[in-house]
């Protein structure tokens, strides 16, 4: 005990998608008990429609495309309809099949950007239990 306050867990569902995209390792971790897994089997097993926690999935690094580029300082609508198109030559898909995800422009003007394939991330949603699909 800390300043007599309780410690107190949260639940946390952390999911690894695969490099192979179907298969997936889970690992449950709570108030009283941490258990890990190793098959989407196991994970359809439990039944998560009433969990309470955080759910992090982790998705296979292979399959997602990170870059940096540098613009000058824009707007946040400025910014969301400029990175398409200073990305799209590197991408070998379709920039309007891809979900594109990015940070804010830091102070020398960079902005991290991360690229996956919509189709990509649905495969994925489709390896998880309907309950977790948000």
């Amino acid at each position: 005990m800390a300043h007599g306050k309780e410690f107190c867990m949260t639940n946390r569902l952390i999911i690894h998608i695969q490099s192979n995209s179907t298969d997936l390792k889970w690992f449950f971790e709570g108030n009283a008990a941490t258990a890990a897994h190793s098959s989407k089997q196991s994970l359809w097993q439990k039944s998560w429609q009433d969990f309470k926690g955080e759910v992090i999935i982790l998705a296979p690094a292979t399959d997602i495309y990170l870059t940096s580029i540098t613009l000058p300082k824009l707007s946040k609508t400025k910014l969301h309809k400029t990175i398409p198109f200073a990305i799209e030559d590197d991408l070998v898909e379709e920039i309007t099949n891809c979900h594109i995800a990015y940070q804010p422009i830091d102070q020398t003007g960079n902005v991290a950007v991360a690229v996956v394939s919509i189709k990509k991330m649905n495969t994925w949603s489709e390896l998880l239990p309907a309950s977790l699909r948000k």
